[in-house]
């Protein structure tokens, strides 16, 4: 998958017009080249990040009924976040929020790797896949500023990240993660 990913990068989508027409899923509006819309909707949404850039508009504060109708008048749908969790944090809590969010994926990120390089614990390595997903997901999409499992988890693994002694220093017989 990774592969055909980076083919399809390189060469373009008229390389596999089949690839493609299966990928948008039937959708005659959107392309890959913009991302099913995503582009666009980045475009507009910088906009008003640029009017309140360090302070943003409030935590679930930018998503409001005007400024879905403001944003839907550009896209062909309604949008109700910025399918980015970084544009999103921008909106929402300014650059101040957004850059904490991303330290500390950052760093819970090369935390669960160092303590899984010391104590090869599998649970370590889960949680650094964990947080490099929600990572990378979090480009397209804002599934972890919802209220659902993966958000959760990844605060789970967060939290015994930060406030848990590296392994190589806990109790014997205390378990990791």
């Amino acid at each position: 998958g990774a592969a055909l990913s980076v083919l399809l990068f390189l060469f373009g989508t008229s390389a596999v017009p089949a690839f493609t027409r299966a990928a948008l899923l039937g959708r005659e509006d959107s392309s890959i080249e913009n991302l099913t819309g995503r582009v666009p909707l980045w475009q507009d949404s910088l906009v008003y990040v640029t009017k309140r850039p360090l302070q943003g508009y409030g935590f679930g504060g930018f998503w409001t009924e005007r400024h879905v109708i403001e944003v839907s008048d550009t896209s062909p749908w309604g949008p109700s976040s910025a399918h980015s969790i970084y544009i999103d944090s921008l909106l929402d809590i300014g650059a101040v929020g957004a850059l904490a969010l991303i330290l500390i994926l950052l760093l819970g990120i090369k935390r669960s790797i160092s303590h899984y390089r010391e104590s090869s614990a599998p649970h370590f390595a889960f949680a650094a896949a964990l947080l490099l997903f929600c990572a990378l997901d979090g480009v397209l999409d804002s599934v972890i500023s919802q209220p659902v499992l993966l958000p959760f988890l990844c605060m789970v693994v967060l939290a015994r990240l930060g406030f848990r002694r590296p392994p190589n220093t806990e109790v014997e017989g205390e378990d990791g993660l």
